[in-house]
């Protein structure tokens, strides 16, 4: 008699460094089996090196295969040997995720990136568990928020030549996605659910201050007293955007007695830093303003400030300074993605620090 020593597994996606406060809090929640999927070697890392989890964390090596359709290049006579590469890829991956038909996988949000799709197409799961904490499926499944990206709504040649690599993409997941770009920004949303697909409230997981507290806890911060930590965006490439910052940060009382320490991504080069410090302290004049050197991503800084201030991003959803966070939220925008329209409702009040201050001026 064969005995079947396959045990149920939970699997979770963890895609993106801004996954990872999600997905290890769903891990703890769930409790037994766990079992962490990424797609980039440098979140394994940071999940193993740096926070040092105990779950097994599993590196799946695999990208959708280059095609080109130009029959005059040399390159598009590789694409058969691409395809081929690419399914041997499938098969180490079906290799390294055992007994997935008994097994649960959980994902946040299906239109992060092909690669998560492909796991969930190419493998058979008992359940998929979707917690889309960004929404995007439901704002883009809207029709007025879908129209705005349809390929002939003020098309374009770059629209066509996206819109065919994107088919191109899709392809190789079935055709799960539905296309959306704008001009400036291409996203996709899952078209229709698999039949084995639950997607779950997000809101009833990730509601409360238990949430904040345990990101917070995942890395060992230094208290910083008096001090705004300014977490960088493209706002801020603007000299008129510092200067509603400074406008805001005296408003509130915060200018005089804080000091300012900038956070720029790890990707920033040393001349662009130069030149972000610039026009800060052109404008700041009266301040000094410093640079927090942490090679961690913003998302797990290891400074607590007393306040974290600065224009919309995801980052606030879990942002736990030792007092307040101040987000400042356009009144007047093009808002030319199309998500960013909606992080105060889905995101913002979900954090009770947050104080969201809506700016007439920009």
């Amino acid at each position: 008699m064969k005995i079947n020593n396959k045990k149920k597994k939970n699997y979770i996606i963890i895609s993106s460094h801004q996954n990872i406060p999600y997905g290890l809090y769903l891990a703890k929640k769930l409790k037994q089996n766990i079992l962490i999927i990424t797609y980039d070697i440098k979140i394994k890392n940071f999940l193993i090196k740096i926070l040092k989890i105990k779950y097994q964390v599993i590196y799946i090596k695999i990208k959708l295969p280059t095609i080109t359709l130009n029959f005059f290049k040399k390159n598009f006579y590789f694409n058969y040997l691409n395809i081929l590469n690419f399914h041997k890829k499938i098969k180490i991956m079906r290799s390294k995720l055992d007994s997935t038909e008994i097994s649960d996988i959980y994902t946040f949000g299906t239109a992060v990136a092909f690669q998560n799709m492909l796991t969930l197409t190419y493998l058979n799961f008992s359940k998929i568990y979707n917690l889309d904490y960004m929404e995007i499926n439901k704002i883009l499944s809207n029709e007025k928020e879908n129209s705005e990206g349809t390929l002939f709504r003020n098309f374009t040649i770059l629209k066509l030549k996206v819109f065919i690599n994107f088919l191109i993409s899709n392809f190789f997941v079935k055709y799960k996605y539905n296309y959306w770009f704008n001009g400036k920004h291409l996203l996709y949303y899952q078209g229709k659910n698999f039949t084995n697909q639950i997607n779950l409230d997000y809101k009833k997981i990730f509601k409360d201050k238990k949430f904040i507290n345990f990101v917070d806890k995942l890395i060992k911060k230094k208290y910083l007293k008096n001090s705004i930590i300014i977490p960088f965006t493209k706002a801020f490439s603007k000299e008129n955007h510092i200067r509603i910052l400074k406008k805001i940060l005296i408003r509130n009382k915060l200018y005089k007695k804080n000091k300012i320490i900038l956070k720029l991504k790890n990707n920033i080069s040393s001349n662009q830093r130069k030149k972000f410090y610039i026009k800060f302290k052109k404008i700041m004049y009266e301040k000094k303003i410093s640079f927090l050197n942490s090679s961690l991503p913003i998302e797990f800084i290891n400074t607590k400030p007393d306040y974290f201030v600065g224009f919309q991003t995801t980052f606030f959803r879990f942002a736990n300074p030792k007092k307040k966070n101040f987000i400042l939220m356009p009144k007047k925008s093009d808002y030319s993605h199309v998500i960013l329209r909606f992080h105060k409702t889905l995101l913002y009040n979900l954090n009770k620090k947050n104080n969201v201050i809506t700016i007439k001026e920009f």
